[in-house]
C-alpha cells in the first residue's frame, strides 16, 4: 500500500496490515465502517521495532495531508454506504486518535490498563454525529489528531511501549493501518464517481454531436 507500513511479507508490521484489511472495514457490506479500529499489535508474532511504527505513521500522516487537501466539499459528502460519508469516515479516524491520546494522558497518572471498547457499537452510536461537522472542521480535527497522537507516540520511553504492547489497552502504536485502510477506500469511491462523470460527460457529448 502507497504510504503504509513496511516490511516484507513476513514482517509482524505487514502481517498486522494484511490481518486488519480483512477484518477492518465493512463499509457499504455491512452496518460498520470497522469492527477491528485498533489491531491487536500484541497478538502477532514477534516484536515490531518502535521505529518502524514511527516511520509508518510518519508515512500515513503525510498521505492524510496529500489526501485532505485534494478532496473538495463536495467529496467529503460522497456516501461510501451504509450510512457513512467521506466525511464521517475521517472524523471517525479522528475520534479513535483522540481516544488514544486520552490513554496516553490517563498513564501518566494511573499507569496503563486495559480499556475494553464495544467498538461496533461506538462506530453505530458515532456515525449520525460524525456525519455532521462541517468540511473544515473535519479536516482541521483530523489532522490536528494525527500529529498529537503520532508526537505522543514517537516520544515514549521504553517501558511504557512494553506496558502498551503486554496489556490490552486497546490503544495501539500502529496508527497507520487504520488510516491507510480508510484511505485506500475513499481514494477508490471518489476514482470511482470522478470515472463515472467523465463516462457520462463523454455520453452527452456524443448523443450532442449525434444530435
Amino acid at each position: 500500500m502507497s504510504g503504509g507500513v513496511r516490511g516484507g511479507a513476513g514482517d509482524p508490521l505487514s502481517l498486522l496490515n494484511s490481518r486488519c484489511r480483512r477484518r477492518l472495514c465493512v463499509g457499504a457490506h455491512g452496518s460498520n465502517v470497522c469492527s477491528c479500529p485498533e489491531p491487536a499489535e500484541r497478538d502477532l508474532p514477534g516484536e515490531p521495532r518502535m521505529e518502524n511504527y514511527v516511520s509508518a505513521n510518519d508515512e500515513s500522516r503525510e498521505r492524510l495531508g496529500a489526501l485532505v487537501e485534494r478532496l473538495t466539499d463536495d467529496d467529503l459528502a460522497l456516501e461510501l454506504g451504509a450510512g457513512w460519508t467521506v466525511g464521517a469516515v475521517l472524523a471517525h479516524l479522528a475520534f479513535w486518535d483522540q481516544r488514544g491520546l486520552s490513554l496516553l494522558a490517563r498513564k501518566s497518572h494511573a499507569g496503563i490498563g486495559p480499556s475494553p471498547i464495544d467498538a461496533d457499537a461506538v462506530n453505530d452510536a458515532g456515525r449520525p454525529l460524525l456525519r455532521r461537522p462541517p468540511p473544515a472542521a473535519v479536516r482541521d480535527l483530523l489532522l490536528d489528531s494525527a500529529v498529537a497522537i503520532d508526537a505522543a507516540i514517537a516520544q515514549l520511553p521504553p517501558s511504557p511501549v512494553v506496558d502498551i504492547r503486554e496489556h490490552a489497552t486497546h490503544l495501539h502504536l500502529g496508527r497507520a493501518i487504520h488510516r491507510n485502510v480508510h484511505f485506500d477506500e475513499i481514494e477508490a469511491r471518489v476514482g470511482e464517481r470522478k470515472r463515472d462523470r467523465r463516462c457520462a460527460s463523454s455520453e452527452r457529448g456524443a448523443r450532442a454531436s449525434q444530435g
